[in-house]
Formats: structure tokens, sequence, C-alpha cells
């Protein structure tokens, strides 16, 4: 009857999708990948990753879950925009090229991407903090350094990943 069959269907749920997606299995896989949904990920030049929060969800993924001590965080400077990180293995210097690209992506996802020239403060994930009782993509930072970014640069790369 109608029990047999909802039972088969609940058995070929867990097995992979039709676009092979399956399911993360732990807890923190599904974490993760609930974390991901709210972050663009662009490769830099020389083909690091860099970490773009599309809202304040995802900015906090980046900043607060996905960041670490190597990596560099950016933002743009007295404006909203993006949270932005330029993925580091430890012991790595980021190149010119890489810092400009992800400085470039962070002035672009900001309020002020059409400046032209734009502001982009730097630093350590680990200057980065959240207040306690601060809303959501909200953080502090210290041991700032500042980067002049030009949004118009990764125009054409930014908005191919745009939905």
């Amino acid at each position: 009857g109608k029990g047999a069959e909802a039972k088969k269907r609940a058995q070929t749920n867990g097995q992979v999708g039709k676009k092979g997606k399956h399911q993360p299995k732990s807890g923190k896989a599904a974490r993760k990948q609930e974390l991901m949904s709210a972050v663009r990920v662009y490769t830099a030049p020389s083909g690091k990753e860099v970490y773009c929060g599309r809202n304040s969800r995802g900015n906090e993924a980046v900043s607060l879950h996905l960041g670490k001590e190597s990596d560099v965080w950016f933002h743009v400077r007295g404006a909203p925009g993006a949270h932005v990180i330029l993925r580091q293995q430890p012991g790595d210097h980021a190149s010119d090229e890489d810092m400009q690209f992800a400085a470039d992506v962070a002035a672009f996802h900001s309020k002020v991407r059409t400046g032209g020239k734009v502001d982009v403060s730097y630093c350590s994930p680990k200057h980065v903090r959240k207040p306690s009782g601060a809303r959501l993509g909200m953080v502090t930072i210290s041991n700032e350094s500042v980067l002049i970014a030009r949004p118009d640069s990764v125009a054409n790369v930014c908005e191919s990943g745009m939905d």
C-alpha cells in the first residue's frame, strides 16, 4: 500500500541527487555548506582563493569562521561593503597582485563601487573582532593598513559571478 511506497522513497532520498550534489553527513560539513552559501569565491591571479560575503550573514562567515591568522582580511573604508578574505597558507606572503585583486573585489562589492579609486583597509583576521551584542556582520578592526583599490578593474570578473 501507500506505506511501502513512502518508505521506498525515503530510502532513495539520502543518496546522491540529480545533479550529483550529496548532502553532507556531519553537522560540521553541513554548517560549512550553509556558511559558504552566503559567500562568493573568486580566484586571485596566483590561483589563491578569495572569499567575499554576499550579505551580512556571509560577511560574518568570512570574518569570523573562514578567516585564519595567515589570511588577509579586506573591507572598504568608511562605507558599507563586503568582507573579503585572501586565503593564505601559513608562512606565505601575499603577492602585490593578489592583494590588489582582493582589495578591488572588496571595493567592487561595496556602496562606493563607482568611486574610481577607493580606500580599502586590510589586516589579519586575528585583528577582526565582533563586539559583544553587535548586529550581524558588524566587526571592529585594529592594526589596519590601507590600499587604493580600483573596483572597475575587477568588474568583469565580479559581474560574471553575480546572481
